[in-house]
């Protein structure tokens, strides 16, 4: 079972879901107009064998939705921001 969690970006909020059962890294993204949630079932099935987290990228889900910042570099520094965030050098 995933925990819903929040990164504090400098102009937004990033929601994102964490399996945190196994070791190995594991980033799940979402299409346009979907959110964290499409992959729950993945999850739970690959959880005992990676680390997953499946975030809501701006815009959707439970993350914040800013009038702007929607290109690929926004999207780009979230990703590695909460890849910081999370000690994570890949995935």
């Amino acid at each position: 079972m995933p925990i819903r969690q929040t990164l504090d970006l400098p102009d937004i909020q990033l929601s994102y879901l964490e399996w945190n059962q196994g070791q190995t890294p594991l980033l799940l993204l979402h299409g346009l107009a979907d959110h964290s949630l499409v992959w729950s079932s993945l999850g739970d099935y690959l959880a005992p064998k990676y680390h997953i987290i499946a975030p809501d990228l701006r815009g959707h889900g439970e993350s914040s939705k800013p009038d702007q910042g929607y290109t690929f570099d926004d999207h780009i520094a979230d990703l590695e921001a909460l890849m910081d965030h999370l000690g994570w050098s890949s995935a």
